[in-house]
């Protein structure tokens, strides 16, 4: 048939379907020039009828004619990207010409698309028994071995094609790889190296590109040579962006960023926009936290491939940082209009909703992600705490009491349930709730903590106390469980030592906490030494001036330290900042009863002496 001119598939793109690309430098010292052929499925080899033609029938022009027309329509469904189509075409064309190296080459390829391996490489030794001197099919079979761990039946067809065309640069390179790929780092170089100075080699670009990426892919990588050996590349091919990407990769190992922004974007400004260049550019603006200039390189991407949603998602998570909400919104609405069950997307796009208070739009998202998402546990408990911003209770403990039914076994969802039923004053149902945690969750410190707090307010202090005791037991810096352990043994003037030993270890863990500053000094207060009292409650308000509970403590000090003013002052205080009834009644009945004590005083100093009426 008359030659057929193709675009030249190169080895290592074709060999990319067997496994995918290998990159040098980030992988093992023998791996990097071959694609890994051992995840392929070695089927038995597809039978290829040829039908015999009737001579007496049909006549040359016929045959070659039937043959041209397969093989274009083989040639126009492989770049479609229908190898299965192609194969059915290539085959027919082989039936016109069964004496064709170019067609069994051709199908060789659309057999390697489709992991046909065993297949591929009989094909190739068929064109090559027909053609010996057909060098796309030596390269590809060549290739094949090589992918195969077949180094030796490799290195035979590369040798042999050498002797067919003597100075082709393009074996002559696989060679060089093929040693690399055999771990034969030294012999690998060394053929690199006669190549260099090999006048009838044209590409010495590719020489020192490949060179430097055997200096790269060693046991210990040689990155002096290599960034040497990719510099030189670059200056006879400034325009090589598998050199640039390459010396950029080495460049990002070393952690020299800056020098790796430069010479892409500089390799941009010179050769124009690169969407492979761009996105590692934009992922080490990202790295430097540096968004404008990431930003400004993802939507380079973006614009390469719009349908690209990993692209997409980036953008919108750039805009989300610099808080331009409306933006990213609106990116995110479009990636769903694309992939629709995207679901960290709906999640991305609930938190947005969430952040700029769109509390309905945040949980109609969140509702959307179902049961068995790795976003469905946040999910639930997003919503059920947005539905409690919003001023409904049953709906938001509805909602996680959902999530429980569908999972058990997570601990985030009890706690959260047995929290809002605490809030709502329904303790015995938390308790019971936790109770069932605590079976399901036996070590879990949080549940047991929470528990004891609600055994707490229901009055069982006992249990509180063992709770906060499984707590530390756990975790013996358990900062809380030590403050609340010890403010429970005050409460009861017990374990006073004890409770003093505990509340120091809290404040040695946070020591500008208010709050167990207020433990230690009503700790102190229940020792009755109140003058170390009242330094630690004074440190304590200061830090906590909002909370009534620590003026009321300093108020009590103050008054047993016989300075009813200064705790008339602090109750008052303390009476302000309460918001339950009760308590601020109880406070007030303090303040009346030093008023009562200050008006006896005053009476006192005022009545007429006996010996004068």
């Amino acid at each position: 048939m008359p030659v057929m001119r193709v675009q030249k598939l190169k080895l290592f793109y074709v060999l990319m379907f067997l496994a995918g690309c290998s990159h040098l430098g980030s992988q093992s010292a023998s791996e990097g020039f071959r694609s890994d052929a051992s995840r392929v499925s070695n089927r038995n080899p597809l039978s290829v009828t040829i039908p015999e033609p009737d001579e007496n029938r049909v006549d040359d022009t016929y045959m070659q004619t039937k043959a041209d027309y397969h093989f274009t329509m083989a040639e126009s469904y492989s770049l479609d990207g229908e190898s299965s189509k192609a194969v059915e075409n290539y085959k027919l064309a082989l039936v016109y010409d069964n004496n064709s190296a170019q067609i069994r080459y051709r199908l060789s390829l659309e057999y390697v698309k489709l992991g046909l391996v065993t297949e591929a490489i009989n094909l190739c030794q068929e064109a090559l028994k027909i053609d010996p001197k057909h060098k796309d099919s030596s390269l590809l079979l060549g290739g094949l071995y090589s992918a195969m761990h077949l180094f030796d039946d490799a290195l035979k067809v590369y040798r042999a094609n050498l002797e067919q065309y003597p100075h082709d640069a393009e074996t002559s390179l696989f060679i060089g790889a093929l040693y690399a790929e055999k771990g034969d780092f030294e012999k690998s170089l060394s053929h690199f190296k006669k190549l260099a100075k090999d006048k009838h080699i044209k590409e010495k670009s590719q020489v020192w590109y490949y060179m430097g990426r055997v200096y790269a892919s060693q046991a210990k990588p040689d990155e002096t040579n290599a960034e040497m050996a990719f510099i030189t590349s670059l200056k006879m091919e400034p325009s090589s962006v598998d050199t640039v990407l390459a010396l950029g990769q080495l460049y990002e190992g070393q952690n020299r960023h800056k020098e790796l922004q430069k010479l892409y974007s500089g390799f941009q400004e010179e050769h124009g926009a690169h969407h492979i260049l761009a996105e590692r550019l934009a992922q080490s603006y990202m790295d430097e936290d540096n968004f404008e200039q990431a930003l400004y390189q993802l939507k380079i991407v973006e614009s390469y491939d719009n349908r690209n949603l990993n692209i997409s998602l980036k953008i919108a998570l750039i805009m989300i940082e610099q808080k331009r909400y409306s933006e990213a919104i609106v990116k995110l609405e479009k990636i769903l209009e694309v992939s629709p069950d995207a679901e960290k997307v709906r999640f991305y796009l609930g938190a947005l909703y969430e952040e700029i208070k769109n509390y309905q739009a945040a949980i109609q998202q969140f509702n959307t992600i179902e049961f068995g998402s790795s976003y469905y546990e946040d999910s639930v408990m997003h919503a059920s705490y947005l539905h409690k911003l919003m001023g409904e209770p049953d709906a938001a403990i509805a909602k996680i009491k959902e999530g429980l039914e569908r999972k058990k076994d997570s601990p985030k969802f009890w706690l959260l349930y047995a929290s809002l039923l605490d809030e709502e004053k329904r303790l015995k149902e938390a308790q019971e709730a936790l109770v069932s945690a605590q079976e399901l969750f036996p070590e879990d410190i949080q549940v047991h903590f929470q528990l004891g707090s609600v055994y707490d307010r229901l009055g069982q202090k006992s249990k509180t106390i063992e709770h906060m005791k499984k707590v530390i037991g756990l975790d013996e810096n358990h900062v809380q469980a030590l403050n609340y352990l010890a403010y429970i043994y005050a409460e009861g003037a017990q374990n006073l030592s004890v409770a003093e030993n505990l509340v120091r270890r809290a404040l040695s863990l946070q020591p500008n906490d208010g709050f167990i500053m207020d433990t230690l000094g009503w700790v102190l207060f229940k020792q009755d030494r109140v003058p170390e009292a009242i330094q630690v409650l004074e440190r304590a308000h200061k830090k906590e001036a909002k909370e009534s509970i620590i003026a009321e403590h300093l108020g009590d000090a103050y008054f047993r330290h016989q300075l009813p003013r200064k705790a008339k002052e602090m109750y008052q205080r303390a009476a302000e900042l309460e918001k339950d009834s009760a308590n601020r009644a109880k406070i007030q009945t303090k303040i009346y009863s030093i008023e009562q004590k200050l008006q006896a005083e005053r009476n006192a100093k005022t009545r007429t002496p006996a010996s004068l009426e």
